[in-house]
């Protein structure tokens, strides 16, 4: 029997650009996709809610009807309004999305959306849907009442995390350690992914082992040693010597291979680690309050990095409830009676995955099916697992 006080989040990030070089393009989806998810959902009955009600509803105050469900976009991606705002409004929808002030666009901007712009356009302007929506976008949007906006935290950075060498800085299409650059030039992380970035960094500078920011004590490396690296590299060629593929058996024979070598550096301090967390998630909910005239009540951990300690942290910078990283509570439903701190979350994208291996491709109707087996629904689940094991079936055969 389905349960349908179950408020299902689903959680989406880009929508529309995956023709763009990018590490992680498999975060987008197409838009007919899309829209296929969104009328799917409307069809099986489905009525949108912010979280500030689902909030309620799970603490019991304040019950919803059943049939409700909370849509999620993660990061503020331009594309998001160029074309998930149309699409809400065309089906009667809203969302929540989590935004990195960090992230947004600076600019006074307000961009066309796709209902203003022809086929054409939009199909050969790959640049005018790539990036970050503007604080402008974002008000209109929540003026209008299809966006409510939220916190992904300041940063959504990784940091050197202790002293093993794992890669150095080299040329990648695309490229692989973004971060590098926002960590250098933090004013450009709006612009990432229309730029190359990767000269904002020295060629051959040691990228250690790292994590996510907002779970990670950070490691800094002592500069002598990368220095002489920097040397080696720069003597080397530079770029040129990293673009060969002989360059590591070079490294290797000067200083070692990259897998043994560790650094002398500093780890920061729990206090420091504790302080630095606070601070960010602090001015995150302070800058998003104060450009938008609102109260953010709600955060999302940026890639699912959360720890006891930061949900704690959390709570202090003065945040109701956050998102539970897929690896959290598997359990865990949001109903009347949850914890309403925590909001468990539903992947929105429709690949389907089979011991890991990735059977099918974005499937619009498997999205709403994995809401349906969400919320308890046997049909949905006998259904899932027929389809699942003939994908499954079939990819072997071709393999």
């Amino acid at each position: 029997m389905r349960d349908t006080t179950i408020v299902p989040a689903v959680m989406f990030h880009s929508v529309g650009i995956e023709d763009i070089p990018w590490v992680w393009s498999d975060l987008s989806q197409d838009v007919s996709s899309f829209e296929r998810i969104l009328k799917g959902l409307a069809e099986a009955g489905f009525t949108t809610v912010d979280l500030d009600e689902l909030y309620w509803h799970m603490e019991g105050e304040r019950k919803l009807p059943p049939n409700r469900i909370a849509l999620t976009l993660d990061d503020g991606y331009l594309d998001n309004w160029v074309y998930v705002v149309p699409l809400l409004r065309r089906y009667g929808m809203r969302a929540t999305i989590y935004v990195t002030p960090e992230f947004v666009n600076p600019e006074s901007v307000l961009r066309p959306t796709a209902d203003e712009m022809d086929a054409v356009a939009l199909r050969t302007t790959p640049g005018h849907r790539a990036g970050f929506m503007s604080w402008d976008e974002l008000a209109a949007a929540e003026r209008e009442g299809i966006l409510d906006v939220q916190s992904h935290a300041l940063t959504h950075t990784w940091y050197f995390s202790g002293p093993k060498l794992v890669d150095l800085h080299r040329p990648g299409h695309p490229n692989r350690y973004p971060w590098l650059s926002w960590n250098a030039r933090p004013e450009r992380k709006p612009y990432y992914l229309t730029e190359d970035q990767q000269a904002f960094v020295p060629w051959g500078t040691p990228i250690f082992e790292h994590g996510k920011s907002l779970v990670t004590r950070r490691f800094e490396p002592e500069p002598e040693r990368q220095e002489e690296i920097a040397r080696f590299i720069a003597e080397e060629g530079g770029l040129e010597f990293l673009a060969t593929e002989d360059w590591q058996h070079a490294f290797t024979a000067r200083f070692g291979p990259i897998e043994e070598i560790t650094f002398p550096g500093r780890q920061e301090t729990t206090d420091e680690y504790r302080d630095r967390v606070l601070d960010e998630l602090a001015r995150s909910r302070e800058i998003i309050g104060s450009r938008l005239g609102k109260t953010v009540d709600f955060l999302c951990w940026p890639g699912g990095g959360v720890s006891d300690e930061a949900a704690e942290l959390a709570r202090q910078a003065g945040y109701r409830s956050w998102t539970l990283s897929s690896w959290q509570q598997p359990e865990f439903r949001n109903r009347p009676g949850a914890n309403p701190e925590t909001i468990k979350r539903v992947a929105g994208q429709g690949a389907v995955y089979w011991r890991n291996l990735r059977v099918q491709d974005d499937i619009p109707d498997w999205t709403v099916l994995r809401v349906l087996m969400h919320q308890g629904s046997l049909k949905a689940r006998i259904s899932g697992k027929l389809r699942k094991a003939a994908w499954a079936g079939r990819s072997l055969l071709t393999d």
